[in-house]
């Protein structure tokens, strides 16, 4: 016993037990900087939380536009612009999020199978140069 090492816990690990939300920012930042696994990055955070956003984007971004349409007609612009506000504060979450996805899956590809890794960066520049472009002309054909 005399010669085992006494093990100190670093600050940062100390700080992120105490503080569940700094253990959840870390994950994140991990996953941003491609230190975590490609199917982590790709399935459970891409797939799975984005169909969840999605689904939830869908509907409550419909019950808004609803409201704001309604109250533009009867005259109410306030209650028109804040329920169009908040379109845009739900569109800059859903592009955060999905920017986030895509670098995250683009850099946790480094360390995959070549195959995969291939999959993975066809898929971020398939939707990078096609699913968005043409997501962002559908809502402006829709809204003009």
């Amino acid at each position: 016993m005399a010669n085992a090492k006494k093990t100190e816990t670093k600050p940062a690990v100390k700080a992120a037990e105490a503080r569940p939300m700094d253990a959840v920012s870390a994950m994140f930042y991990a996953y941003w900087r491609g230190e975590r696994a490609l199917w982590g990055a790709f399935w459970i955070w891409g797939m799975g939380l984005g169909c969840l956003i999605g689904l939830f984007f869908t509907l409550f971004s419909g019950l808004v536009l609803q409201q704001a349409y309604m109250n533009f007609a009867t005259g109410d612009i306030v209650m028109a612009g804040l329920a169009g506000y908040a379109v845009l504060v739900m569109f800059g979450f859903w592009g955060s999020y999905y920017l986030w996805h895509l670098v995250s899956v683009w850099r946790c590809a480094a360390h995959s199978r070549p195959a995969y890794r291939f999959g993975a960066r066809v898929f971020v520049l398939a939707v990078a140069l096609t699913y968005w472009p043409l997501y962002a002309l559908n809502v402006w054909v829709r809204f003009l």
